[in-house]
């Protein structure tokens, strides 16, 4: 238990506290995660989303996350405008 705790308290100075960017920030984003950006831009939920691209909403929340971390963005409406001010999806 000692050694776990030890390790956490670690862990967090090394990684967490340290404001460490997520390892997928600054990377490209896929076909499908535009995709879904885009069609949230125009207010198209996940349930949605999935239902027009023929996938699991599961699977969308998935991407969300992706794109999330990608892009460095807090939520779907950050991750929306950041996408448009860099040029990846038309308004």
């Amino acid at each position: 238990m000692l050694f776990a705790s030890h390790f956490h308290e670690l862990f967090m100075a090394h990684f967490v506290d340290s404001n460490a960017p997520p390892l997928q920030q600054g990377q490209r984003l896929s076909t499908r995660e535009i995709q879904c950006l885009a069609l949230a831009a125009h207010g198209q939920t996940s349930l949605d989303i999935a239902a027009r691209l023929g996938v699991a909403e599961r699977t969308v929340n998935f991407h969300f996350c992706n794109i999330l971390s990608k892009l460095g963005a807090a939520n779907r409406h950050e991750a929306v405008a950041i996408a448009v001010s860099r040029g990846l999806i038309t308004r």
